[in-house]
């Protein structure tokens, strides 16, 4: 009888490691890295286009030494990010687009920039809103006007 029961226990726990393997190997890779085949350049490009930026923006690679600036939060070892930012101008706008490294976790990630964004990082303006939002392995930071916040948000949250 003994046997008998250890004999089940030891096959459902062969059956619960067996079902765990085989939905780790079914992860849509699309979920997890989406527009896995663009630069995060392109990715700033696209959720852009449409948002209705009236103001020049230029693209800005970020490197470990302005990461902070971007960001809020200390340089993340193999992230790759770019920002958006108003030209010389009075209205306040940025847009940040981070795709993290495989195994960093991207809600911590977002919750840490989330509590230290500051809207008011320019001079003598600030911004309306303040987004800050997880796609897979991407992260965003929208701080603008509540029109482009809202309209790079949706672009993002649509990214396959």
């Amino acid at each position: 009888m003994k046997k008998w029961i250890l004999l089940m226990v030891v096959s459902v726990m062969v059956f619960s490691l067996a079902g765990c393997s085989a939905t780790e190997g079914k992860t849509d890779n699309n979920v997890m890295n989406p527009a896995a085949d663009k630069t995060v350049e392109e990715i700033a490009g696209m959720i852009t286009a449409d948002a209705g930026i009236e103001v020049q923006t230029m693209i800005t690679p970020l490197d470990e030494e302005s990461f902070s600036w971007f960001m809020f939060i200390d340089a993340i070892e193999g992230a790759e990010a770019v920002s958006a930012d108003a030209m010389i101008s009075s209205v306040a706008h940025s847009v940040v687009v981070v795709r993290l490294p495989e195994g960093t976790d991207a809600v911590a990630v977002a919750k840490e920039i989330e509590e230290k964004a500051d809207p008011r990082k320019w001079i003598c303006v600030e911004a309306e809103k303040t987004v800050v939002k997880v796609n897979g392995n991407l992260v965003l930071l929208v701080m603008s006007t509540e029109e482009v916040a809202d309209a790079v948000t949706v672009n993002f949250e649509n990214l396959k």
